[in-house]
C-alpha cells in the first residue's frame, strides 16, 4: 500500500514538472520584453520627471517594451551616452544636439554621428521682462540699462542673441549681472535691475509673481529681429506668448524658443522606435498628468512645421508621417 501510495506520487510529481516545463516555453515569449532605458537629467528636473512618467506609461501599456527612467547630468551626458549606445532613448536641449550632428559649439572636433531626433517636446521661451514704468518698450530701449540673465552658458546666449537681433551686445548694458529667475524678479521689484531674461514654459511663477503686483512690459522681437536670430540659431524655433497670459500685457509677444526633444541611437531596431513615440503619443493624457510640459509631446507641436535640424530615426518619421505631423 506504502509503495502504491509512493509510486502515485512520483507520478503525480512528474506531470507538475512537465507541465511546469510546458508552461513555460509556452508562455515564455510572451513575457520577453525589450529592456529600453531613457536618459533624462537631476531626480526632481522636467527631464527625470516627464522621463519616469514615459517609463511608467510604456511599462504600464506595451506589451513588447520595458523601459527604465535614468537620472543623468541631462544634455550634454545625454548626447554623448547616446551616441555610443550607452542609453537608447534621451532628453536633450535640440540645439545642443544640432551641435553633436554637426561637430560645432559644445561639440567642435566632437561629431555625434549616432543620434537620431524621435519626437519634439517642450519649449522654453524667452521673455525679457521690465516695469512699464521703466519707460522700456523695445529691445533697442534696453541700452545703457541694467539687463540681468539666468546662470549658465546657455543663460548668455540666450540674453545675447535675443538682443543681438537688434544690434545690440552685452557691452551695451551698464551691467549684466547673473541672477537666478526668483533673484529676478526681486531686483526688478526693488528697482536694481531694469530687464530681466526669463527662459521658460509660459506661463511661469516668476512672471505671474512680479505681474500680481507690478504694471509689466514684455519685450517683443520684430519681424527682422526674429529673422536674424533664426538664421544664427537654426535650431531654435520663432514663438508667440500669447495676449493675455500675463496680467496688463495684452499684446502678443514676438519672441524665440529653444525647443527640447528626445532622440535615439541610430541602431535602436524601427520596431522599438515606433512602439515607443506611437505608445507615448497615444497616452498624452496621461503624461500631461504627470507633468503640464507633457501637453508638448503631441503632433501638433511646433517643431514639426520645419526641417529637422537632427535627422529623424526612420522608424520616427515612419509614425510621424502616418498622424500627419510631417509630410
Amino acid at each position: 500500500m506504502k509503495m502504491g501510495t509512493r509510486k502515485l506520487r512520483r507520478v503525480a510529481l512528474a506531470v507538475i514538472v512537465v507541465f511546469s516545463i510546458c508552461s513555460i516555453v509556452v508562455a515564455g515569449p510572451a513575457f520577453a520584453k525589450e529592456r529600453i532605458s531613457i536618459g533624462t537629467g537631476g531626480s526632481g528636473g522636467v527631464f527625470y520627471v516627464l522621463g519616469a512618467g514615459m517609463a511608467k506609461i510604456i511599462n504600464d501599456t506595451s506589451k513588447n517594451l520595458l523601459a527604465s527612467a535614468q537620472s543623468t547630468a541631462a544634455t550634454t551626458e545625454n548626447i554623448n551616452l547616446t551616441n555610443k549606445r550607452g542609453l537608447d532613448f534621451s532628453f536633450v536641449v535640440l540645439s545642443s544636439a544640432y551641435e553633436g550632428v554637426t561637430a560645432t559649439g559644445a561639440f567642435t572636433g566632437k561629431k555625434k554621428e549616432d543620434i537620431r531626433l524621435v519626437m519634439y517636446g517642450h519649449l522654453g521661451l524667452f521673455a525679457p521682462v521690465a516695469l512699464k514704468k521703466s519707460g522700456i518698450e523695445t529691445m533697442v530701449q534696453a541700452k545703457g540699462k541694467r539687463v540681468a540673465m539666468s546662470p549658465g552658458s546657455l543663460g548668455k546666449q540666450l540674453t545675447v542673441e535675443a538682443f543681438a537681433g537688434s544690434g545690440l551686445q552685452l557691452s551695451d548694458f551698464s551691467s549684466a549681472p547673473v541672477l537666478s529667475y526668483s533673484e529676478m524678479v526681486n531686483a526688478l521689484k526693488d528697482g536694481t535691475i531694469d530687464v530681466g531674461g526669463i527662459h521658460a514654459a509660459h506661463p511661469t511663477s516668476a512672471i505671474l509673481d512680479i505681474a500680481a503686483l507690478h504694471d509689466i512690459r514684455i519685450l517683443s522681437q520684430t519681424e527682422e529681429s526674429t529673422k536674424k536670430i533664426m538664421e544664427r540659431n537654426p535650431a531654435w524655433l520663432p514663438a508667440e506668448i500669447p495676449a493675455g497670459t500675463y496680467r496688463g500685457v495684452d499684446y502678443e509677444v514676438k519672441t524665440f524658443a529653444t525647443p527640447y526633444a528626445i532622440i535615439v541611437n541610430k541602431d535602436v531596431s524601427e520596431a522599438v522606435v515606433y512602439e515607443f513615440i506611437k505608445t507615448i503619443m497615444e497616452n498624452n493624457k496621461d503624461l500631461v498628468a504627470v507633468h503640464s510640459a507633457g501637453a508638448f509631446y503631441t503632433k501638433t507641436n511646433i517643431g514639426y512645421k520645419y526641417k529637422p535640424v537632427v535627422p529623424f530615426h526612420p522608424a520616427a518619421a515612419k509614425y510621424l508621417k502616418e498622424i500627419g505631423a510631417i509630410k
